[in-house]
């Protein structure tokens, strides 16, 4: 899907028995079988339906442009939103009981890996939950994470293989980069509880 072509329209959306009345600005993503249109907004978080004739509709909650949830249903794809406008993940995110840093990435961008004069290795901060260990360690939206404990990330898988081998409760030291330079952080993971 190419979010080229996403464009700002009038709307007047309802979900469930919550109803928007007036006109606001929503934006759309055209799809080759049809689009995308966001019915909620809080910040650069969206709650998107899919709109195809003939279909069941489908939700996302996306955080800008970058979908973090597979197509739900209604009432899984609200509640998902809810709590990400909480700064909670969605309901089964993260494996509970297990250690987690509390951040989505994804690949570095082109035109941020050009504006910063860096390859594009490493991974990309596109959310910090609140309260998680990488708020509490400074990591924040923008970031990129290029080491931790001294291996290179090259993407965000090895970001999570790295988690994952982690104990709660460890120290883990990482190298960050954003439009002030470089610096190192120290992170110390902990244990992911749903509520």
């Amino acid at each position: 899907m190419s979010w080229q072509s996403w464009r700002t329209v009038d709307a007047v959306t309802s979900i469930g028995t919550t109803v928007a009345t007036g006109v606001m600005a929503y934006k759309v993503a055209t799809l080759p079988y049809g689009k995308l249109v966001a019915v909620e907004q809080k910040g650069n978080l969206y709650l998107m339906k899919e709109d195809i004739k003939f279909a069941r509709d489908r939700y996302w909650v996306y955080v800008g442009q970058s979908p973090i949830t597979p197509p739900l249903e209604r009432e899984m794809a609200v509640d998902a939103f809810e709590r990400m406008t909480e700064g909670k993940p969605p309901r089964g995110f993260f494996q509970e009981g297990r250690s987690y840093l509390g951040v989505l990435v994804k690949d570095i961008p082109l035109d941020v890996a050009i504006a910063l004069r860096i390859p594009r290795r490493g991974v990309y901060v596109d959310y910090v939950f609140k309260d998680s260990p990488a708020w509490k360690a400074g990591i924040r939206k923008g970031d990129i994470i290029t080491k931790v404990d001294g291996y290179k990330i090259e993407g965000y898988e090895e970001l999570i293989e790295f988690s994952k081998s982690k104990e709660i409760g460890e120290e883990v030291e990482m190298e960050i980069v954003d439009t002030s330079g470089w610096r190192i952080l120290t992170c110390i993971l902990g244990e992911y509880r749903e509520d």
